[in-house]
């Protein structure tokens, strides 16, 4: 009867550690949960858009255009509240903004905060 006891204790105590460890996995900030790394789009144009997020809060977008196989790029600055899913963009570029954030394992969807306009980019 004492082991009987003595192990249902020890399932208890071990399921309650499993569920503990469980739990802070899915607190802590994952890398699904990152906006950091490189995004794809190919517009209605055609136009193949790569943005990246550097963890140092710097970014670039980058288009190649179908029609003569060129591109170009801009360089941004960013700010993403995490708490709020909000990203703010600043510099010369396209992208400069506000926007309401949705990221997955293999999406970000941006939404323009004013125009109420959706992007949505692959994780690449």
């Amino acid at each position: 009867m004492k082991n009987l006891k003595f192990l249902a204790g020890l399932m208890i105590m071990s399921m309650m550690v499993c569920f503990t460890s469980c739990s802070s996995d899915s607190d802590s900030g994952s890398s699904v949960d990152s906006i950091v790394g490189s995004w794809k789009q190919i517009n209605d144009y055609g136009t193949e858009i790569t943005i990246t997020f550097n963890s140092n809060k710097t970014g670039r977008v980058q288009y190649e255009y179908p029609e003569d196989g060129g591109g170009s790029y801009e360089i941004f600055e960013y700010y993403y509240d995490t708490e709020e899913k909000e990203l703010t963009v600043t510099g010369d570029t396209q992208l400069r903004g506000k926007y309401d954030v949705v990221i997955t394992a293999t999406k970000l969807i941006l939404e323009d905060y004013y125009d109420d306009i959706q992007f949505e980019f692959k994780r690449i």
